[in-house]
């Protein structure tokens, strides 16, 4: 449901500010982090849109 879509989606936010916060930034991992954030997204839209 939307609260595991949030929580996913949350945990993703965490771990982007984490990545930005080190001095070595990994830009593959920024990279891979927003997507998956895209796509959690996305497939938390399609579930809402099932959903009406």
């Amino acid at each position: 449901g939307i609260i595991s879509a949030v929580t996913r989606i949350t945990d993703k936010v965490n771990r982007l500010q984490s990545l930005c916060i080190k001095d070595a930034l990994v830009d593959e991992s920024i990279k891979d982090t927003l997507i998956d954030l895209a796509n959690y997204s996305i497939m938390t839209l399609i579930e809402l849109e099932e959903e009406e």
